[in-house]
């Protein structure tokens, strides 16, 4: 049998939009941009001032936020998730060649 035709006929099962899990989305990741934000602006930048890695650092919290925000429906540990998330990171950078010093 067809395995999407069976998750259908489970009572509650609904392949459309979720407006409320959306919602939820929202305002977890305004949550997370402010706090990000708020870390980069009192904690870094007053100490470096670079510009430069700003971008950088909001790309990664994303990131991180959205990975784990997925997550929450599969039953993985967090650790195992994070630890696949950097294992997967390294082979798509691919080796970081170290000049000598001479």
């Amino acid at each position: 049998m067809n395995p999407i035709a069976e998750l259908e006929q489970l009572k509650g099962y609904n392949t459309a939009f979720d407006p409320d899990n959306f919602i939820l989305l929202l305002i977890r990741f305004a949550i997370n941009i402010a706090v990000t934000c708020l870390i980069i602006r009192l904690m870094y930048y007053p100490k470096s001032r670079r510009r430069d890695y700003f971008f950088t650092f909001i790309v990664t919290s994303t990131t991180i936020f959205m990975l784990l925000f997925m997550l929450e429906t599969v039953k993985l540990q967090v650790g195992f998730a994070l630890g696949l998330f950097a294992i997967l990171g390294f082979y798509v950078t691919g080796p970081i060649r170290c000049q000598s010093a001479k």
